[in-house]
């Protein structure tokens, strides 16, 4: 990745074979291009992490329809967006991979295990809240 170096104003990446290459401000048109090859690489880590933000926000969404028993298709994956120091941009799969849509876990209740009843939150709500109406509004 294009970057600059110490002394704020020379740019420089190191290639393939180890060769650090550079341009400072007065090399002109190799300084430019260095220049714009590393915004669209700054450009590219921002797309990046939109595009992982909302696969996140939607396998999230879709998770939460498979816990509840409905059914939900996956989103489909992004791909990552690369800019070579030369300039060359490409879409690849992300590495590390991003997480997949989890199938719903259901397990049968073991047939040896006695049900042990559970309390009806809401029949006692409502016999709660019919009684404060019952109190203030009484028949009569």
């Amino acid at each position: 990745m294009i970057q600059y170096d110490k002394d704020g104003a020379t740019l420089f990446y190191t290639d393939a074979q180890g060769n650090r290459l550079s341009a400072g401000v007065f090399d002109g048109r190799k300084y430019s291009d260095m220049l714009t090859v590393m915004d669209a690489q700054i450009s590219a880590v921002k797309e990046n992490a939109h595009a992982v933000d909302l696969y996140t926000t939607s396998l999230q969404n879709a998770q939460g329809n498979v816990n509840a028993g409905r059914p939900a298709d996956a989103p489909p994956k992004p791909l990552q967006h690369l800019v070579s120091d030369a300039g060359v941009s490409t879409y690849v799969p992300f590495n590390p991979p991003l997480p997949d849509l989890a199938p719903l876990n259901v397990t049968a209740p073991s047939s040896g295990t006695i049900a042990v009843p559970t309390v009806d939150t809401q029949a006692i709500m409502y016999a709660m809240i019919t009684a404060i109406y019952r109190k203030m509004f009484p028949a009569g």
